[in-house]
């Protein structure tokens, strides 16, 4: 029989390797079973996974990596970020060295306002490196963007030592 069809090669009576089953690939057209739950089911799922209660950091420099979760899809994505900055205090750290990617700094933040909404923040703080004298105007970008959105500022502390 050469149409032997066993998975088990001891129960096989036919000198040859048995069928290994492996699992359909999935259609390119099939939809994303998570994404057809309710947002409020998500979020629950984003809830579970998603750090709350931490400093965020925002630098010209280096900042915190982003969850994993914002890798997965554009619409997670957006749903996590929502959660994610409204949950934690973000530091906005820079320099105003004219070595610094300052305009570069003011575009992340305005996409996270973008997708955030209007005031995205839970806390928020400023952190400048270095000295301002002679360099103010490179802020005001950073100044109109808080403008905006409305951000309240922390009014407790912030301290790292970094």
């Amino acid at each position: 029989m050469d149409s032997c069809s066993c998975l088990v090669a001891d129960r096989c009576s036919e000198d040859r390797e048995p069928d290994i089953w492996t699992p359909p690939s999935p259609k390119p057209d099939s939809p994303d079973l998570f994404m057809t739950l309710p947002p409020e089911l998500r979020n629950v799922v984003y809830a579970q996974v998603v750090p709350t209660d931490v400093y965020t950091h925002i630098s010209t420099t280096r900042s915190t990596p982003e969850p994993a979760l914002f890798s997965v899809s554009r619409q997670v994505r957006k749903e996590v970020m929502q959660m994610y900055y409204a949950a934690n205090q973000v530091v906005v750290a820079f320099s105003l060295d004219p070595a610094s990617d300052l305009p570069g700094l003011v575009r992340k933040l305005r996409n996270i306002v973008a997708n955030c909404g209007k005031i995205p923040f839970r806390y928020f703080y400023f952190r400048v490196h270095g000295p301002v004298e002679g360099r103010i105007l490179a802020l005001l970008p950073l100044v109109a963007l808080v403008h905006e959105t409305g951000v309240k500022f922390a009014t407790e502390s912030y301290r790292t030592y970094y």
